[in-house]
Protein backbone atom coordinates (compact mmCIF):
# COMPACT_ATOMS: atom_id res chain seq x y z
CA UNK A 1 0.00 0.00 0.00
CA UNK A 2 1.02 3.49 -0.99
CA UNK A 3 2.00 5.50 2.09
CA UNK A 4 0.49 8.63 -0.02
CA UNK A 5 -2.44 7.27 -0.89
CA UNK A 6 -2.85 6.21 3.07
CA UNK A 7 -2.17 10.01 3.74
CA UNK A 8 -4.32 11.21 0.93
CA UNK A 9 -7.52 8.70 2.49
CA UNK A 10 -7.25 7.11 -1.70
CA UNK A 11 -7.71 3.21 -0.43
CA UNK A 12 -9.11 1.23 -2.89
CA UNK A 13 -12.12 0.51 -0.79
CA UNK A 14 -13.24 -1.64 -3.95
CA UNK A 15 -10.17 -3.82 -3.45
CA UNK A 16 -11.39 -4.19 0.17
CA UNK A 17 -15.32 -5.29 -0.35
CA UNK A 18 -13.85 -7.69 -3.52
CA UNK A 19 -12.11 -9.87 -0.98
CA UNK A 20 -14.01 -9.90 1.60
CA UNK A 21 -17.11 -10.99 -0.61
CA UNK A 22 -15.25 -13.96 -2.97
CA UNK A 23 -13.89 -15.82 0.73
CA UNK A 24 -10.26 -14.57 0.20
CA UNK A 25 -9.83 -13.37 4.15
CA UNK A 26 -5.55 -14.16 3.95
CA UNK A 27 -5.44 -11.63 1.03
CA UNK A 28 -7.59 -9.42 2.81
CA UNK A 29 -5.76 -9.88 6.23
CA UNK A 30 -2.93 -9.67 4.19
CA UNK A 31 -3.87 -5.86 2.27
CA UNK A 32 -5.15 -4.64 6.05
CA UNK A 33 -1.82 -5.35 7.76
CA UNK A 34 0.35 -3.55 4.62
CA UNK A 35 -3.15 -0.49 5.33
CA UNK A 36 -1.59 -0.38 8.93
CA UNK A 37 1.84 -0.71 8.24
CA UNK A 38 1.27 2.57 6.16
CA UNK A 39 -0.21 4.26 8.62
CA UNK A 40 2.29 4.01 10.93
CA UNK A 41 5.01 5.28 8.61
CA UNK A 42 3.00 7.78 7.59
CA UNK A 43 2.71 9.24 10.96
CA UNK A 44 5.99 9.00 11.23
CA UNK A 45 6.82 10.73 8.30
CA UNK A 46 4.48 13.41 9.67
CA UNK A 47 6.36 13.66 12.92
CA UNK A 48 9.74 14.28 11.21
CA UNK A 49 8.15 16.74 8.42
CA UNK A 50 6.92 18.74 11.47
CA UNK A 51 10.65 18.45 13.14
CA UNK A 52 12.21 19.23 10.18
CA UNK A 53 9.89 22.28 9.15
CA UNK A 54 10.40 24.30 12.59
CA UNK A 55 11.84 27.66 11.89
CA UNK A 56 14.62 29.73 13.90
CA UNK A 57 11.50 31.09 15.83
CA UNK A 58 9.70 27.99 16.66
CA UNK A 59 12.73 26.88 17.95
CA UNK A 60 13.67 29.65 20.27
CA UNK A 61 9.77 29.65 21.28
CA UNK A 62 10.45 25.83 22.42
CA UNK A 63 13.99 26.54 24.47
CA UNK A 64 12.04 30.26 25.94
CA UNK A 65 9.22 28.09 27.21
CA UNK A 66 11.48 24.99 28.33
CA UNK A 67 13.82 27.57 30.41
CA UNK A 68 11.09 29.41 32.01
CA UNK A 69 10.97 27.71 35.86
CA UNK A 70 15.13 26.80 35.27
CA UNK A 71 16.24 24.04 33.06
CA UNK A 72 19.75 22.46 32.72
CA UNK A 73 21.05 21.97 29.29
CA UNK A 74 20.33 18.36 28.28
CA UNK A 75 16.60 19.07 29.47
CA UNK A 76 16.72 21.83 26.67
CA UNK A 77 18.35 19.63 24.34
CA UNK A 78 16.29 16.80 24.88
CA UNK A 79 12.70 18.97 24.90
CA UNK A 80 13.32 21.16 22.17
CA UNK A 81 14.43 18.40 19.34
CA UNK A 82 18.20 19.64 19.10
CA UNK A 83 21.12 17.70 18.52
CA UNK A 84 24.44 19.69 20.86
CA UNK A 85 25.85 21.84 18.78
CA UNK A 86 22.62 23.41 17.74
CA UNK A 87 21.59 23.80 21.39
CA UNK A 88 24.90 25.57 22.45
CA UNK A 89 24.32 27.71 19.36
CA UNK A 90 20.91 28.31 20.49
CA UNK A 91 21.96 29.12 23.93
CA UNK A 92 24.96 31.25 23.23
CA UNK A 93 22.92 33.72 20.82
CA UNK A 94 19.51 33.91 23.89
CA UNK A 95 22.27 34.19 26.29
CA UNK A 96 23.35 37.28 24.32
CA UNK A 97 20.34 38.95 23.24
CA UNK A 98 19.46 38.72 27.01
CA UNK A 99 16.44 36.37 26.24
CA UNK A 100 17.63 33.60 29.05
CA UNK A 101 20.11 34.07 31.47
CA UNK A 102 22.22 31.62 33.79
CA UNK A 103 20.77 30.99 37.22
CA UNK A 104 22.89 28.38 39.08
CA UNK A 105 26.82 27.11 37.72
CA UNK A 106 26.74 24.34 39.36
CA UNK A 107 24.60 22.82 38.23
CA UNK A 108 24.38 24.51 35.22
CA UNK A 109 20.48 25.90 34.87
CA UNK A 110 19.41 28.42 32.39
CA UNK A 111 16.34 30.83 33.00
CA UNK A 112 13.78 32.66 30.85
CA UNK A 113 14.69 36.86 31.47
CA UNK A 114 11.54 39.02 31.42
CA UNK A 115 12.55 40.22 28.48
CA UNK A 116 12.87 36.00 26.80
CA UNK A 117 9.29 35.86 28.65
CA UNK A 118 7.86 39.04 26.96
CA UNK A 119 9.19 37.60 23.52
CA UNK A 120 7.74 34.46 23.54
CA UNK A 121 3.87 36.03 24.71
CA UNK A 122 4.42 38.50 21.38
CA UNK A 123 5.69 35.37 19.23
CA UNK A 124 3.07 33.37 20.38
CA UNK A 125 -0.14 36.29 19.54
CA UNK A 126 1.49 36.81 15.96
CA UNK A 127 2.25 32.89 15.48
CA UNK A 128 -1.21 32.05 15.75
Amino acid sequence: VDIERVVNGDLEISKLVYYHRHGEEDVLESYLEGWAQAVKDASKVERVAKIMRRSRYDIISEILSVTRDGARPTRIMYKSNLDFRQKERYLSCLLGAGLIRIRTNSPLVYETTELGVEWLKRYRKIAL
